[in-house]
């Protein structure tokens, strides 16, 4: 479930720089839709963000092959914390307090649910690759 978290969360920050690099979309036409998209799958970045993308895809097929979803998919939402702490460093965004506590929500619900899995006796899956 890590590597999965960890693949998004990089894929999203991937994906983002490549879209600032491609530059506001507009279509208007038929043309623009296809000059716009040979700009969007020229940019490697985006590459990076799609193979990324597919990575977290395919880890989290294999998450959902043992665990429970009503434990693994809360734990999906960790991509938003990670992604509000990179966000500044590696994006040179500014993230208002507000949204640090909207990130501090979503990562004390996290918490929750991983204890109630805990408290359960199942495993939260943080490293494990097998069943609980």
């Amino acid at each position: 479930m890590f590597l999965a978290v960890v693949a998004a969360t990089i894929g999203d920050i991937f994906m983002s720089q490549g879209m600032r690099a491609v530059g506001e979309i507009r279509i208007t036409g038929l043309f623009s839709l296809w000059r716009t998209g040979v700009r969007i799958f020229s940019t490697w970045k985006v590459w990076v963000g799609i193979s990324l993308a597919a990575a977290f895809f395919f880890l989290w097929l294999s998450v959902l092959s043992w665990a429970d979803l009503s434990l693994a998919l809360p734990m999906t939402a960790l991509t938003y914390v990670l992604n509000a702490a990179l966000a500044g460093p590696l994006l040179g965004e500014k993230v208002s307090p507000l949204r640090w506590l909207g990130t501090l929500l979503i990562f004390v619900g996290v918490v929750a649910v991983t204890l109630s899995a805990d408290a359960s006796g199942a495993s939260a899956g943080w490293g494990s690759a097998q069943a609980p």
